[in-house]
């Protein structure tokens, strides 16, 4: 007979490895009165889930030992069993799905794309909560949703912002005066400095770096600006010019706050720095525009009626001197009045010529042959002390415009030149072939895309400070003493060149001279027409009739007179209506000579057409003191136009070329 004790015992987690290890190793103590049996009970992964202890008192003879013991055994191994049976089922049904669940769970959080549900599906409680994962991530990509929409808000904003910037080349900084540098700027802030943000703020931009790319002109008015903002703890607004690591100037307008520390002291800078480089040279060109326009109309005004009575003056003073014996004391008092009269004549075409409403004889000129051509007169303008320089390739050098005029551009520089320069200096001219492409001439006025010849004219004088250059085309703007200068040198080559669809532009510096570029559209290679020339003598009438409608009596009567001098019979009207009366006398008229602007309801224009319908073979021959296109009529330019004031010569010349034609218009 025996007694038997049985205990289970669960694993304590204060128990070691060590202690568990040796549990393993007892398994049977025996002893006179007792047998004792430790069997530990391990988990798949070899942990000790819990221990089974037997006692028996030794009360039974040696069989019975036996077959206790064999139950003792066969009891354990069902018990191992069932626990092993247990424990499989818990990992099929519990783990394995908890597991699985795990794994979905941690591949979700590497995702960038949530999936639509868990793939878990029981009614149990493990199904329970896996139907609350799935609100869960349900909810998550609905935030999700909302959180990318946002971002790609943002990042849409921050495009426009960029792009904003660009279109407004408007950057912006932020300046810590602690550090005294740039602790952070926008990549356009960057870019209008060509330089790269990194350079910005890891190389360039402390305060005496900062100080240094500002133009030498305008870096006292700056520092003067931006420490009153430091003393007043104020932000400012201010406008200066950069110099380019390129050497390219930019104009900028700065806006800026501070941020002050408790001591109101200024700690940080935050602004805007916005290139205004094309607003400045619109503005420019604005303010030269209006000035055009004001001359223009100066000149509009006055031209008609200055241009008749120079008509007269020089008229009468060749009458006077077609008279005269080559001994005569007073002809040279005479010959110097038609010369100061054909100066105020050339002083008027040189307003309009700035004014843009001269009217050019536009024509092919070969550059350098015309360039080759002036090297007396322009040695002799410059005279000894100055050396003349031309640095012109042997290529042919086309282009359209205005001959006389050129030349005339071209003197009004040497002239300037020569009054800036000293003995010993130098005058090159030179030219130049190049491309203007719709970048560089979309910001200029007036001026198309293609091939351009380049006129620099270069001296080595005294050269001009940068606030005189901003006026040297101004009409009436000289630095020359009084009595030295009208001031329309330069204004009259800037409207020339704007007339034949140019570009003109000066630089200078104080003692290292000054260069003008004159850049007018190239012809390219073409054969050149022989230019007529011009005979000499003077053609006479041959007792045509001559009907003079002219509203200015001293003019009217000086004309008459020319006219019969040159042999031709004349009738006379002062306005249309006595022109009309003239023409319906019967008098069989050879040429109509009327002034386009006349009083009344008809002007010469209209008079001309009316005369035509009655008598289409009339010739017709228009006079203005006012430039093609000021005050006239549709139709004007049908007709030959003789322009006030003319000389003797040029009346019977063209009179004769007219009456010389055998239709009519």
């Amino acid at each position: 007979m025996a007694q038997l004790d049985f205990v289970l015992s669960p694993n304590s987690e204060d128990t070691s490895v060590e202690q568990q290890d040796q549990m393993v190793d007892e398994v049977i103590e025996r002893t006179d009165e007792t047998t004792r049996v430790v069997l530990p009970v391990r988990s798949i992964d070899g942990s000790v889930d819990f221990v089974l202890k037997f006692e028996q008192k030794r009360l039974i003879s040696g069989q019975g030992q036996i077959t206790f013991y064999s139950f003792i055994f066969i009891l354990i191994f069902a018990a191992l069993a069932t626990m092993l049976a247990i424990r499989l089922f818990m990992r099929r049904e519990v783990i394995d799905v908890l597991n699985e669940l795990a794994d979905q769970m941690k591949g979700i959080s590497g995702q960038e794309q949530l999936p639509d549900k868990i793939e878990v599906r029981r009614d149990d409680e493990i199904g329970a909560l896996a139907k609350e994962f799935e609100l869960m991530l349900n909810r998550l990509k609905q935030d999700q949703a909302i959180r990318n929409e946002a971002v790609q808000a943002m990042t849409e904003t921050l495009a426009d912002a960029r792009r904003a910037e660009q279109l407004a080349r408007l950057g912006t900084y932020e300046w810590d005066w602690t550090l005294s540098r740039m602790v952070a700027c926008s990549d356009e802030f960057a870019r209008i400095r060509e330089m790269t943000v990194t350079e910005v703020l890891q190389t360039h931009f402390s305060a005496d770096a900062d100080l240094g790319f500002i133009h030498p002109d305008d870096r006292d008015y700056y520092q003067a600006v931006e420490n009153e903002s430091l003393a007043a703890g104020k932000g400012y607004t201010i406008e200066y010019r950069l110099i380019l690591p390129s050497g390219t100037i930019r104009h900028i307008r700065e806006v800026c706050e501070v941020e002050l520390d408790d001591q109101g002291r200024v700690t940080c800078t935050r602004g805007s720095s916005q290139d205004v480089t094309e607003q400045i040279q619109l503005e420019d060109q604005l303010r030269q525009s209006q000035k055009l326009e004001a001359i223009g109309k100066l000149t509009g005004g006055i031209a008609h009626d200055f241009n008749n009575i120079l008509t007269v003056i020089m008229g009468n003073l060749e009458l006077a001197l077609n008279g005269l014996d080559e001994d005569h004391p007073l002809l040279g008092n005479l010959n110097s009045s038609l010369v100061a009269a054909d100066h105020a004549a050339k002083l008027v075409q040189h307003m309009l010529a700035y004014a843009r409403k001269q009217p050019l004889r536009i024509q092919v000129v070969e550059l350098r042959e015309l360039l080759l051509g002036m090297q007396d007169i322009l040695k002799l303008t410059l005279g000894e002390a100055v050396e003349l320089e031309l640095q012109i390739a042997d290529r042919q050098w086309l282009c359209e415009t205005d001959a006389v005029q050129l030349e005339s551009a071209m003197l009004n520089l040497a002239i300037n030149a020569r009054d800036a320069m000293t003995d010993g200096c130098t005058l090159s001219i030179r030219l130049d072939s190049l491309f203007l492409d719709e970048d560089y001439t979309s910001a200029q006025e007036n001026l198309n895309p293609g091939h351009f010849i380049c006129i620099t004219v270069s001296d080595t004088g005294s050269g001009m400070p940068s606030e005189i250059i901003g006026q040297v085309f101004d009409p009436f703007f000289t630095t020359k003493e009084a009595g030295e200068g009208t001031g329309l040198g330069l204004s009259m080559v800037y409207g020339f060149i704007k007339q034949c669809h140019g570009k003109v532009s000066i630089a200078s510096e104080p003692n290292q001279g000054t260069s003008v570029k004159m850049y007018l559209p190239e012809y390219g290679d073409k054969p050149i027409e022989p230019e007529a020339t011009e005979s000499q003598e003077v053609p006479q009438g041959k007792g045509e009739v001559v009907l003079v409608v002219e509203d200015e009596p001293a003019v009217r009567e000086l004309v008459v007179q020319l006219l019969s001098e040159l042999g031709y019979e004349t009738r006379e009207a002062e306005n249309a209506d006595e022109a009309m009366q003239q023409l319906s006398l019967g008098t069989s008229f050879d040429l109509l000579f009327t002034d386009v602007v006349l009083p009344g309801s008809m002007s010469g224009v209209e008079l001309a057409q009316t005369a035509l319908d009655k008598n289409p073979e009339l010739k017709v021959l228009l006079t203005s003191g006012y430039p093609r296109g000021v005050n006239f009529r549709q139709g004007s330019s049908d007709y030959a136009l003789l322009k006030k004031p003319y000389t003797h010569s040029q009346l019977a010349r063209t009179l004769s070329e007219v009456l010389a034609e055998t239709a009519g218009p």
